[in-house]
Protein backbone atom coordinates (compact mmCIF):
# COMPACT_ATOMS: atom_id res chain seq x y z
CA UNK A 1 0.00 0.00 0.00
CA UNK A 2 2.80 2.43 0.85
CA UNK A 3 4.44 2.06 -2.57
CA UNK A 4 1.12 2.69 -4.32
CA UNK A 5 0.58 5.81 -2.22
CA UNK A 6 3.98 7.15 -3.24
CA UNK A 7 3.30 6.44 -6.91
CA UNK A 8 -0.09 8.16 -6.64
CA UNK A 9 1.52 11.18 -4.96
CA UNK A 10 4.02 11.54 -7.79
CA UNK A 11 1.18 11.08 -10.27
CA UNK A 12 -0.46 14.18 -8.78
CA UNK A 13 2.67 16.14 -9.73
CA UNK A 14 2.33 14.96 -13.33
CA UNK A 15 -1.39 15.80 -13.26
CA UNK A 16 -0.53 19.30 -12.05
CA UNK A 17 1.90 19.80 -14.93
CA UNK A 18 -0.62 18.43 -17.42
CA UNK A 19 -3.29 21.01 -16.56
CA UNK A 20 -3.38 24.18 -18.57
CA UNK A 21 -2.58 27.36 -16.70
CA UNK A 22 -1.44 25.65 -13.52
CA UNK A 23 -3.51 23.61 -11.17
CA UNK A 24 -5.36 25.42 -8.48
CA UNK A 25 -3.12 28.44 -8.35
CA UNK A 26 -4.66 31.28 -6.43
CA UNK A 27 -7.72 29.46 -5.13
CA UNK A 28 -6.39 29.30 -1.57
CA UNK A 29 -3.81 31.56 0.05
CA UNK A 30 -0.35 30.13 0.69
CA UNK A 31 -0.94 30.24 4.45
CA UNK A 32 -4.35 28.60 4.14
CA UNK A 33 -3.03 25.87 1.88
CA UNK A 34 -0.14 25.16 4.24
CA UNK A 35 -2.58 25.03 7.15
CA UNK A 36 -4.76 22.47 5.39
CA UNK A 37 -1.86 20.22 4.35
CA UNK A 38 0.20 20.39 7.56
CA UNK A 39 -2.85 20.25 9.85
CA UNK A 40 -4.31 17.22 8.09
CA UNK A 41 -1.04 15.28 8.18
CA UNK A 42 -0.45 16.18 11.84
CA UNK A 43 -3.94 14.96 12.70
CA UNK A 44 -3.37 11.69 10.84
CA UNK A 45 -0.11 11.09 12.70
CA UNK A 46 -1.86 11.76 16.02
CA UNK A 47 -4.54 9.20 15.07
CA UNK A 48 -1.94 6.51 14.34
CA UNK A 49 0.03 7.32 17.51
CA UNK A 50 -3.07 7.05 19.74
CA UNK A 51 -4.07 3.80 18.02
CA UNK A 52 -0.57 2.41 18.57
CA UNK A 53 -0.65 3.30 22.29
CA UNK A 54 -4.02 1.59 22.68
CA UNK A 55 -2.83 -1.49 20.77
CA UNK A 56 0.26 -1.76 22.98
CA UNK A 57 -1.90 -1.45 26.08
CA UNK A 58 -4.24 -4.17 24.80
CA UNK A 59 -1.33 -6.55 24.18
CA UNK A 60 0.04 -6.00 27.69
CA UNK A 61 -3.41 -6.28 29.29
CA UNK A 62 -4.85 -9.25 27.40
CA UNK A 63 -1.91 -10.93 25.68
CA UNK A 64 -3.93 -10.92 22.44
CA UNK A 65 -2.39 -9.78 19.17
CA UNK A 66 -5.74 -9.01 17.53
CA UNK A 67 -5.24 -5.26 18.00
CA UNK A 68 -2.25 -5.35 15.63
CA UNK A 69 -4.55 -5.90 12.64
CA UNK A 70 -6.56 -2.83 13.59
CA UNK A 71 -3.38 -0.79 13.97
CA UNK A 72 -2.19 -1.84 10.52
CA UNK A 73 -5.53 -0.81 9.03
CA UNK A 74 -5.36 2.56 10.78
CA UNK A 75 -1.83 3.18 9.46
CA UNK A 76 -2.94 2.27 5.92
CA UNK A 77 -5.97 4.56 6.17
CA UNK A 78 -3.69 7.38 7.36
CA UNK A 79 -1.30 6.83 4.44
CA UNK A 80 -4.14 6.82 1.91
CA UNK A 81 -5.78 9.90 3.48
CA UNK A 82 -2.43 11.70 3.49
CA UNK A 83 -1.90 10.81 -0.17
CA UNK A 84 -5.37 12.08 -1.13
CA UNK A 85 -4.78 15.29 0.84
CA UNK A 86 -1.42 15.85 -0.86
CA UNK A 87 -2.82 15.11 -4.31
CA UNK A 88 -5.82 17.39 -3.83
CA UNK A 89 -3.64 20.19 -2.49
CA UNK A 90 -1.24 19.92 -5.45
CA UNK A 91 -3.89 19.63 -8.16
CA UNK A 92 -6.65 21.91 -6.80
CA UNK A 93 -5.40 24.15 -3.98
CA UNK A 94 -2.14 25.44 -5.44
CA UNK A 95 0.19 23.72 -2.94
CA UNK A 96 3.11 23.81 -5.40
CA UNK A 97 2.49 27.48 -6.08
CA UNK A 98 2.37 28.20 -2.34
CA UNK A 99 5.76 26.54 -1.90
CA UNK A 100 7.10 28.33 -4.97
CA UNK A 101 6.14 31.68 -3.45
CA UNK A 102 8.52 30.93 -0.58
CA UNK A 103 11.39 29.34 -2.52
CA UNK A 104 11.24 31.51 -5.60
CA UNK A 105 10.10 28.63 -7.82
CA UNK A 106 12.84 25.97 -7.82
CA UNK A 107 11.72 23.36 -10.40
CA UNK A 108 13.32 20.33 -8.75
CA UNK A 109 13.15 21.29 -5.07
CA UNK A 110 9.52 22.46 -4.94
CA UNK A 111 8.00 19.02 -5.76
CA UNK A 112 10.12 17.38 -3.06
CA UNK A 113 8.97 19.97 -0.51
CA UNK A 114 5.37 19.44 -1.63
CA UNK A 115 5.61 15.72 -0.83
CA UNK A 116 7.54 16.19 2.43
CA UNK A 117 4.48 16.23 4.77
CA UNK A 118 3.33 12.91 3.32
CA UNK A 119 6.82 11.39 3.65
CA UNK A 120 7.07 12.60 7.25
CA UNK A 121 3.66 11.04 7.98
CA UNK A 122 4.89 7.69 6.65
CA UNK A 123 8.00 7.90 8.81
CA UNK A 124 5.79 8.87 11.76
CA UNK A 125 3.64 5.76 11.30
CA UNK A 126 6.70 3.53 11.63
CA UNK A 127 7.89 5.57 14.60
CA UNK A 128 4.54 5.21 16.39
CA UNK A 129 4.29 1.47 15.66
CA UNK A 130 7.80 0.65 16.90
CA UNK A 131 6.79 -0.49 20.43
CA UNK A 132 4.49 -3.12 18.91
CA UNK A 133 7.18 -4.25 16.50
CA UNK A 134 9.67 -4.50 19.36
CA UNK A 135 7.31 -6.68 21.40
CA UNK A 136 6.88 -9.01 18.42
CA UNK A 137 10.65 -9.20 17.92
CA UNK A 138 11.09 -10.03 21.62
CA UNK A 139 8.54 -12.84 21.37
CA UNK A 140 10.33 -14.26 18.32
CA UNK A 141 13.65 -13.91 20.14
CA UNK A 142 12.52 -16.29 22.88
CA UNK A 143 11.37 -18.82 20.27
CA UNK A 144 14.70 -18.55 18.46
CA UNK A 145 16.59 -19.18 21.69
CA UNK A 146 14.50 -22.28 22.34
CA UNK A 147 14.96 -23.87 18.89
CA UNK A 148 18.58 -22.78 18.41
CA UNK A 149 17.95 -20.45 15.46
CA UNK A 150 20.32 -17.53 14.75
CA UNK A 151 19.65 -14.58 17.06
CA UNK A 152 19.93 -10.93 16.02
CA UNK A 153 19.97 -7.88 18.31
CA UNK A 154 16.70 -5.95 18.37
CA UNK A 155 17.29 -2.65 16.53
CA UNK A 156 16.54 0.72 18.09
CA UNK A 157 13.54 2.80 17.09
CA UNK A 158 15.64 5.03 14.83
CA UNK A 159 17.34 2.04 13.19
CA UNK A 160 13.96 0.37 12.60
CA UNK A 161 12.50 3.47 10.94
CA UNK A 162 15.59 3.75 8.75
CA UNK A 163 15.33 0.07 7.80
CA UNK A 164 11.70 0.50 6.71
CA UNK A 165 12.65 3.66 4.85
CA UNK A 166 15.38 1.89 2.90
CA UNK A 167 13.39 -1.26 2.16
CA UNK A 168 10.00 0.26 1.36
CA UNK A 169 10.05 4.01 0.77
CA UNK A 170 13.31 4.48 -1.14
CA UNK A 171 12.48 1.58 -3.46
CA UNK A 172 9.84 3.83 -5.05
CA UNK A 173 11.11 7.27 -4.08
CA UNK A 174 14.51 7.03 -5.79
CA UNK A 175 13.31 5.91 -9.25
CA UNK A 176 10.34 8.29 -9.17
CA UNK A 177 12.59 11.23 -8.28
CA UNK A 178 14.97 10.26 -11.07
CA UNK A 179 12.10 10.06 -13.55
CA UNK A 180 10.66 13.35 -12.34
CA UNK A 181 14.04 15.06 -12.60
CA UNK A 182 14.57 13.68 -16.11
CA UNK A 183 11.16 14.93 -17.21
CA UNK A 184 11.84 18.39 -15.79
CA UNK A 185 15.23 18.44 -17.53
CA UNK A 186 13.54 17.62 -20.86
CA UNK A 187 11.06 20.47 -20.38
CA UNK A 188 13.85 22.93 -19.53
CA UNK A 189 15.91 21.77 -22.52
CA UNK A 190 12.94 22.15 -24.87
CA UNK A 191 12.16 25.65 -23.58
CA UNK A 192 15.80 26.73 -23.76
CA UNK A 193 16.13 25.40 -27.32
CA UNK A 194 12.97 27.21 -28.46
CA UNK A 195 14.14 30.45 -26.81
CA UNK A 196 17.59 30.24 -28.39
CA UNK A 197 16.13 29.71 -31.87
CA UNK A 198 13.50 32.45 -31.57
CA UNK A 199 16.08 34.97 -30.37
CA UNK A 200 18.28 34.26 -33.40
CA UNK A 201 21.25 32.98 -31.43
CA UNK A 202 23.51 30.28 -32.84
CA UNK A 203 24.88 27.13 -31.30
CA UNK A 204 23.62 23.67 -30.51
CA UNK A 205 20.55 24.84 -28.57
CA UNK A 206 19.38 27.06 -31.40
CA UNK A 207 19.89 24.23 -33.86
CA UNK A 208 17.83 21.92 -31.65
CA UNK A 209 15.09 24.55 -31.41
CA UNK A 210 15.03 25.01 -35.18
CA UNK A 211 14.81 21.25 -35.73
CA UNK A 212 11.98 20.85 -33.21
CA UNK A 213 10.08 23.69 -34.84
CA UNK A 214 10.41 22.04 -38.25
CA UNK A 215 9.08 18.74 -36.94
CA UNK A 216 5.62 20.04 -36.09
CA UNK A 217 3.64 19.21 -32.94
CA UNK A 218 3.26 15.53 -33.76
CA UNK A 219 6.96 15.12 -34.41
CA UNK A 220 7.87 16.96 -31.22
CA UNK A 221 5.53 14.72 -29.25
CA UNK A 222 7.22 11.66 -30.74
CA UNK A 223 10.69 12.99 -29.91
CA UNK A 224 9.68 13.84 -26.35
CA UNK A 225 8.09 10.42 -25.90
CA UNK A 226 11.27 8.74 -27.11
CA UNK A 227 13.40 10.88 -24.79
CA UNK A 228 11.13 10.08 -21.85
CA UNK A 229 11.32 6.35 -22.62
CA UNK A 230 15.11 6.68 -22.79
CA UNK A 231 14.98 8.13 -19.29
CA UNK A 232 12.86 5.22 -18.11
CA UNK A 233 15.45 2.78 -19.47
CA UNK A 234 18.22 4.72 -17.75
CA UNK A 235 16.40 4.64 -14.42
CA UNK A 236 15.78 0.89 -14.76
CA UNK A 237 19.51 0.39 -15.31
CA UNK A 238 20.63 2.65 -12.46
CA UNK A 239 18.17 1.65 -9.74
CA UNK A 240 19.41 -1.93 -9.06
CA UNK A 241 22.95 -0.76 -8.33
CA UNK A 242 21.67 1.97 -6.03
CA UNK A 243 19.24 -0.26 -4.15
CA UNK A 244 21.65 -3.15 -3.63
CA UNK A 245 23.85 -0.76 -1.65
CA UNK A 246 21.04 0.90 0.26
CA UNK A 247 19.65 -2.51 1.21
CA UNK A 248 22.99 -3.74 2.59
CA UNK A 249 23.45 -6.82 0.44
CA UNK A 250 26.41 -9.16 0.10
CA UNK A 251 27.07 -11.61 -2.76
CA UNK A 252 26.25 -15.28 -2.30
CA UNK A 253 29.16 -16.79 -4.24
CA UNK A 254 30.50 -19.88 -2.47
CA UNK A 255 29.08 -23.14 -1.19
CA UNK A 256 26.45 -25.66 -2.31
CA UNK A 257 23.54 -23.23 -1.83
CA UNK A 258 25.10 -20.62 -4.11
CA UNK A 259 25.83 -23.25 -6.74
CA UNK A 260 22.28 -24.60 -6.54
CA UNK A 261 20.75 -21.15 -6.93
CA UNK A 262 23.00 -20.20 -9.87
CA UNK A 263 22.28 -23.57 -11.52
CA UNK A 264 18.55 -22.89 -11.15
CA UNK A 265 18.94 -19.54 -12.94
CA UNK A 266 21.06 -21.07 -15.72
CA UNK A 267 18.62 -23.95 -16.12
CA UNK A 268 15.81 -21.55 -16.96
CA UNK A 269 18.09 -19.40 -19.15
CA UNK A 270 17.88 -16.38 -16.87
CA UNK A 271 20.95 -14.19 -16.80
CA UNK A 272 21.71 -12.58 -13.45
CA UNK A 273 24.59 -10.46 -12.25
CA UNK A 274 24.53 -12.40 -9.00
CA UNK A 275 22.61 -13.83 -6.08
CA UNK A 276 22.63 -11.46 -3.10
CA UNK A 277 21.96 -12.04 0.58
CA UNK A 278 19.69 -9.24 1.70
CA UNK A 279 20.75 -8.44 5.28
CA UNK A 280 17.68 -7.42 7.31
CA UNK A 281 18.87 -8.37 10.78
CA UNK A 282 16.55 -11.37 10.69
CA UNK A 283 13.52 -9.12 10.43
CA UNK A 284 12.24 -10.01 6.94
CA UNK A 285 11.62 -13.38 5.26
CA UNK A 286 11.37 -12.65 1.56
CA UNK A 287 12.90 -12.74 -1.90
CA UNK A 288 12.98 -10.12 -4.65
CA UNK A 289 14.28 -9.32 -8.14
CA UNK A 290 16.17 -6.11 -8.81
CA UNK A 291 16.72 -5.06 -12.40
CA UNK A 292 15.45 -5.85 -15.88
CA UNK A 293 18.67 -6.26 -17.90
CA UNK A 294 20.74 -9.36 -17.21
CA UNK A 295 24.06 -7.65 -16.45
CA UNK A 296 22.28 -5.31 -14.01
CA UNK A 297 19.85 -7.83 -12.53
CA UNK A 298 20.12 -9.36 -9.07
CA UNK A 299 18.07 -11.91 -7.20
CA UNK A 300 17.84 -11.16 -3.49
CA UNK A 301 17.13 -13.62 -0.69
CA UNK A 302 16.95 -12.30 2.85
CA UNK A 303 19.13 -13.62 5.64
CA UNK A 304 16.11 -14.86 7.60
CA UNK A 305 14.73 -16.73 4.59
CA UNK A 306 17.98 -18.65 4.10
CA UNK A 307 18.28 -19.41 7.81
CA UNK A 308 14.70 -20.37 8.67
CA UNK A 309 13.18 -22.02 5.59
CA UNK A 310 13.71 -25.61 4.51
CA UNK A 311 16.03 -25.95 1.47
CA UNK A 312 13.15 -27.00 -0.79
CA UNK A 313 11.13 -23.98 0.25
CA UNK A 314 14.12 -21.71 -0.42
CA UNK A 315 14.35 -23.26 -3.89
CA UNK A 316 10.64 -22.59 -4.40
CA UNK A 317 11.04 -18.90 -3.51
CA UNK A 318 14.06 -18.66 -5.80
CA UNK A 319 12.16 -20.33 -8.65
CA UNK A 320 9.28 -17.89 -8.13
CA UNK A 321 11.65 -14.93 -8.53
CA UNK A 322 13.32 -16.53 -11.55
CA UNK A 323 9.84 -17.01 -13.01
CA UNK A 324 9.20 -13.27 -12.82
CA UNK A 325 12.36 -12.68 -14.83
CA UNK A 326 11.91 -15.54 -17.31
CA UNK A 327 8.37 -14.43 -18.11
CA UNK A 328 9.29 -10.71 -18.37
CA UNK A 329 6.76 -9.67 -15.75
CA UNK A 330 8.33 -6.36 -14.74
CA UNK A 331 8.44 -4.77 -18.24
CA UNK A 332 4.96 -6.07 -19.07
CA UNK A 333 3.56 -4.74 -15.80
CA UNK A 334 5.02 -1.30 -16.50
CA UNK A 335 3.72 -1.41 -20.07
CA UNK A 336 0.23 -2.50 -19.04
CA UNK A 337 -0.03 0.26 -16.45
CA UNK A 338 1.20 2.96 -18.84
CA UNK A 339 -1.07 1.76 -21.65
CA UNK A 340 -4.13 1.63 -19.40
CA UNK A 341 -3.45 5.13 -18.10
CA UNK A 342 -2.97 6.62 -21.57
CA UNK A 343 -5.91 4.84 -23.19
CA UNK A 344 -8.30 5.73 -20.40
CA UNK A 345 -7.23 9.38 -20.58
CA UNK A 346 -7.67 9.32 -24.35
CA UNK A 347 -11.12 7.73 -24.07
CA UNK A 348 -12.38 10.22 -21.49
CA UNK A 349 -10.92 13.13 -23.49
CA UNK A 350 -12.68 11.97 -26.67
CA UNK A 351 -15.95 11.63 -24.75
CA UNK A 352 -15.58 15.15 -23.33
CA UNK A 353 -14.77 16.57 -26.77
CA UNK A 354 -17.86 14.91 -28.19
CA UNK A 355 -20.01 16.27 -25.37
CA UNK A 356 -18.53 19.74 -25.86
CA UNK A 357 -19.35 19.58 -29.59
CA UNK A 358 -22.96 18.55 -28.92
CA UNK A 359 -23.75 20.71 -25.90
CA UNK A 360 -21.44 23.64 -26.58
CA UNK A 361 -20.81 26.40 -24.08
CA UNK A 362 -17.82 27.13 -21.89
CA UNK A 363 -16.57 25.86 -18.57
CA UNK A 364 -15.26 22.54 -19.89
CA UNK A 365 -11.65 23.35 -19.08
CA UNK A 366 -12.06 22.35 -15.45
CA UNK A 367 -12.89 18.83 -16.55
CA UNK A 368 -9.22 18.26 -17.41
CA UNK A 369 -8.94 17.08 -13.83
CA UNK A 370 -11.59 14.43 -14.52
CA UNK A 371 -9.48 13.06 -17.36
CA UNK A 372 -6.43 12.86 -15.10
CA UNK A 373 -8.27 11.25 -12.19
CA UNK A 374 -9.90 8.64 -14.44
CA UNK A 375 -6.48 7.88 -15.95
CA UNK A 376 -4.94 7.39 -12.52
CA UNK A 377 -7.76 5.20 -11.19
CA UNK A 378 -7.72 2.95 -14.25
CA UNK A 379 -3.93 2.67 -14.05
CA UNK A 380 -4.08 1.62 -10.38
CA UNK A 381 -6.80 -0.95 -11.09
CA UNK A 382 -4.87 -2.45 -14.01
CA UNK A 383 -1.63 -2.44 -12.00
CA UNK A 384 -3.22 -4.52 -9.23
CA UNK A 385 -5.14 -6.80 -11.62
CA UNK A 386 -2.07 -7.62 -13.74
CA UNK A 387 0.31 -7.83 -10.78
CA UNK A 388 -1.81 -10.45 -9.02
CA UNK A 389 -1.98 -12.62 -12.12
CA UNK A 390 1.75 -12.34 -12.64
CA UNK A 391 2.20 -13.55 -9.06
CA UNK A 392 -0.03 -16.54 -9.78
CA UNK A 393 1.97 -17.34 -12.90
CA UNK A 394 5.26 -17.08 -10.99
CA UNK A 395 3.82 -19.46 -8.37
CA UNK A 396 2.88 -21.89 -11.16
CA UNK A 397 6.36 -21.53 -12.66
CA UNK A 398 7.88 -22.51 -9.30
CA UNK A 399 5.50 -25.46 -9.05
CA UNK A 400 6.66 -26.59 -12.51
CA UNK A 401 10.26 -26.37 -11.41
CA UNK A 402 9.66 -28.33 -8.23
CA UNK A 403 7.68 -30.96 -10.17
CA UNK A 404 10.66 -32.01 -12.31
CA UNK A 405 13.87 -33.58 -11.09
CA UNK A 406 17.14 -31.65 -11.39
CA UNK A 407 18.34 -34.13 -14.03
CA UNK A 408 15.24 -33.55 -16.18
CA UNK A 409 15.69 -29.79 -16.10
CA UNK A 410 19.42 -30.06 -16.75
CA UNK A 411 18.97 -32.34 -19.78
CA UNK A 412 16.24 -30.50 -21.67
CA UNK A 413 14.20 -27.81 -19.84
CA UNK A 414 11.54 -27.30 -22.52
CA UNK A 415 11.03 -31.03 -23.03
CA UNK A 416 10.73 -31.53 -19.27
CA UNK A 417 7.95 -28.96 -19.17
CA UNK A 418 6.15 -30.23 -22.28
CA UNK A 419 5.98 -33.86 -21.21
CA UNK A 420 5.21 -33.31 -17.55
CA UNK A 421 2.31 -32.47 -15.31
CA UNK A 422 2.25 -30.50 -12.09
CA UNK A 423 2.93 -33.02 -9.36
CA UNK A 424 1.54 -32.89 -5.86
CA UNK A 425 5.09 -32.59 -4.59
CA UNK A 426 5.75 -29.56 -6.79
CA UNK A 427 2.50 -27.72 -6.02
CA UNK A 428 2.62 -28.39 -2.29
CA UNK A 429 6.31 -27.52 -2.18
CA UNK A 430 5.61 -24.01 -3.41
CA UNK A 431 2.47 -23.76 -1.27
CA UNK A 432 4.55 -24.69 1.76
CA UNK A 433 7.05 -21.95 0.92
CA UNK A 434 4.24 -19.36 0.78
CA UNK A 435 2.77 -20.53 4.08
CA UNK A 436 6.18 -20.48 5.78
CA UNK A 437 6.96 -16.97 4.55
CA UNK A 438 3.54 -15.73 5.68
CA UNK A 439 3.89 -17.33 9.12
CA UNK A 440 7.40 -16.03 9.76
CA UNK A 441 6.49 -12.52 8.59
CA UNK A 442 3.29 -12.44 10.64
CA UNK A 443 1.08 -12.04 7.54
CA UNK A 444 -2.53 -13.26 8.03
CA UNK A 445 -3.18 -15.98 5.44
CA UNK A 446 -6.58 -14.58 4.47
CA UNK A 447 -5.47 -10.94 4.26
CA UNK A 448 -5.89 -9.54 0.73
CA UNK A 449 -2.89 -7.78 -0.78
CA UNK A 450 -3.41 -5.39 -3.66
CA UNK A 451 -0.36 -6.65 -5.54
CA UNK A 452 -0.26 -10.29 -4.43
CA UNK A 453 -3.75 -11.31 -3.35
CA UNK A 454 -4.09 -13.44 -0.22
CA UNK A 455 -1.87 -16.36 0.74
CA UNK A 456 -4.90 -18.64 1.06
CA UNK A 457 -6.05 -17.88 -2.49
CA UNK A 458 -2.56 -18.48 -3.88
CA UNK A 459 -2.25 -21.77 -2.04
CA UNK A 460 -5.68 -22.86 -3.31
CA UNK A 461 -4.63 -22.06 -6.89
CA UNK A 462 -1.45 -24.06 -6.50
CA UNK A 463 -3.36 -27.09 -5.22
CA UNK A 464 -5.75 -26.86 -8.18
CA UNK A 465 -2.77 -27.25 -10.54
CA UNK A 466 -1.99 -30.82 -9.44
CA UNK A 467 -2.24 -33.16 -12.42
CA UNK A 468 -2.54 -30.40 -15.03
CA UNK A 469 -0.19 -30.37 -18.08
CA UNK A 470 2.67 -27.97 -17.47
CA UNK A 471 2.51 -26.48 -20.96
CA UNK A 472 -1.26 -25.79 -20.91
CA UNK A 473 -1.98 -24.10 -17.60
CA UNK A 474 -4.98 -21.73 -17.40
CA UNK A 475 -2.90 -18.93 -15.85
CA UNK A 476 -0.46 -19.07 -18.79
CA UNK A 477 -3.36 -18.54 -21.22
CA UNK A 478 -4.64 -15.64 -19.13
CA UNK A 479 -1.23 -13.95 -19.12
CA UNK A 480 -0.89 -14.41 -22.89
CA UNK A 481 -4.14 -12.48 -23.31
CA UNK A 482 -2.88 -9.76 -20.96
CA UNK A 483 0.38 -9.39 -22.88
CA UNK A 484 -1.41 -9.34 -26.24
CA UNK A 485 -3.82 -6.65 -25.06
CA UNK A 486 -0.94 -4.65 -23.59
CA UNK A 487 1.06 -4.80 -26.82
CA UNK A 488 -1.93 -3.65 -28.89
CA UNK A 489 -2.68 -0.83 -26.43
CA UNK A 490 0.92 0.42 -26.51
CA UNK A 491 0.85 0.52 -30.31
CA UNK A 492 -2.38 2.52 -30.25
CA UNK A 493 -0.95 4.97 -27.71
CA UNK A 494 2.24 5.45 -29.74
CA UNK A 495 0.21 6.12 -32.89
CA UNK A 496 -2.05 8.57 -31.04
CA UNK A 497 1.00 10.49 -29.80
CA UNK A 498 2.82 10.55 -33.15
CA UNK A 499 -0.26 11.70 -35.08
CA UNK A 500 -1.15 14.33 -32.52
CA UNK A 501 -4.42 12.76 -31.37
CA UNK A 502 -3.28 13.21 -27.78
CA UNK A 503 -0.53 15.34 -26.24
CA UNK A 504 1.47 14.01 -23.32
CA UNK A 505 3.98 16.89 -22.94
Amino acid sequence: MLQLCLIAAFASLFLHDGQSGGAGAGRVSAVGCAGVVLGMHAGLFLLVWVRAVLADWAIVKTGSLASITGLDRTANVARVAGTLTTGYAIVSLGWLEAIGSLTGGLPLLDPVLALTPLLVLMLGCWWAMYPIERRLREAVLFRQLEDGSPVYPIPSRLATVWMHTRHQMLLVLIPMLLLWGWGQLLHLLRSAAAGAWESGRGGVLAGLGRWLASEGEGGVQGVMLGAQLLGVVGVLLLTPGIMRRLWQTVPLTDGPLAERMLTLARTHRVRVAGILIWRTGGGVVNGAVLGVVGWARYILLTDALLERLAPRHVEGVMAHEVGHVRLWHIPWLIGATMAASALSALGVQIALNAARAVVGGSGWEGLELLVSVCSLLVALFVFGFVSRRFEWQADAFAAKHLSATPDEWAEQPQAAEARGTITEQGALGMAGALLSVASLNGIPRGSFGFRHGSIDSRVARLRSLVGQPQDRLPIDRTVRWIKGATGLALVLVALAVVFGVVSIF
